[in-house]
């Protein structure tokens, strides 16, 4: 980081949850791009065979959801600066891998870490796991395999055709508010590895957690314990 001179030392002094904010504000820029041309780019490809139609389909819905997220994201700051909650139970960066074979299998001895959770909430727990990891993860990959081949981006390209900057500029528009979009990853993980839980989640009864704390249902650590040795 410290390669970006001024920008990476003043990155490198932001809070943890300033910097989710601002990634959060990064994907919401590709908002209009993502509204006006999504399902024109992908919707071509939905029409192909089915493998590829699947991961266009999955691919435009993953990207609407990580928009829409990155959204809920800074409503959920709105919301934190407004109660003077703005900030993390604990440091990111000190914690990692502070994990027991016994229970409670972490060494957090926060009041704020919580443990023995309904299953209402361990599943919730388990979204938010989908969320930073298979989400972003169909996202990347439909989105640089549609874009690259999508006949929408053709046309705009339109190769043989010496008048169509205009149309190639759009086509790089494009291309790179969809990257930018992908910044909501990053939200998104950054969040969910910080213990910051969404509003969405909120209202379905999740609480902020601990960052880095176990938030696995008892009976899964243990069979992690037998399988590999260790708890997640």
């Amino acid at each position: 980081m410290n390669n970006w001179g001024f920008l990476g030392r003043y990155w490198e002094r932001l809070p943890y949850r300033k910097r989710c904010t601002c990634h959060a504000l990064l994907a919401v820029t590709s908002t209009p791009y993502v509204v006006l041309e999504g399902r024109l780019v992908f919707h071509s490809m939905v029409t192909h065979a089915w493998y590829t139609g699947m991961l266009a389909l999955m691919g435009l819905w993953a990207i609407y959801y990580m928009v829409a997220r990155a959204w809920i994201d800074l409503l959920t700051d709105i919301i934190d600066v407004s109660r003077g909650t703005y900030s993390l139970l604990g440091e990111v960066n000190e914690l990692s891998g502070c994990r027991t074979n016994n229970y409670p299998y972490d060494l957090y001895s926060s009041a704020d870490v919580k443990r023995d959770w309904t299953n209402w909430q361990y599943l919730l727990a388990c979204w938010s796991l989908i969320e930073a990891t298979l989400i972003p993860m169909v996202a990347s990959i439909a989105l640089l395999y549609t874009v690259f081949n999508s006949p929408y981006m053709q046309e705009l390209l339109d190769k043989g055709d010496p008048h169509s900057i205009l149309d190639r500029v759009k086509s790089f528009m494009i291309f790179c508010d969809y990257m930018v979009g992908l910044f909501g990853v990053f939200s998104m993980t950054g969040r969910d590895q910080g213990g910051i839980t969404p509003l969405h989640l909120r209202l379905l009864g999740l609480p902020n957690v601990y960052p880095d704390q176990n938030n696995l249902p008892r009976w899964l650590n243990e069979l992690m314990i037998r399988l590999t040795g260790r708890p997640l």
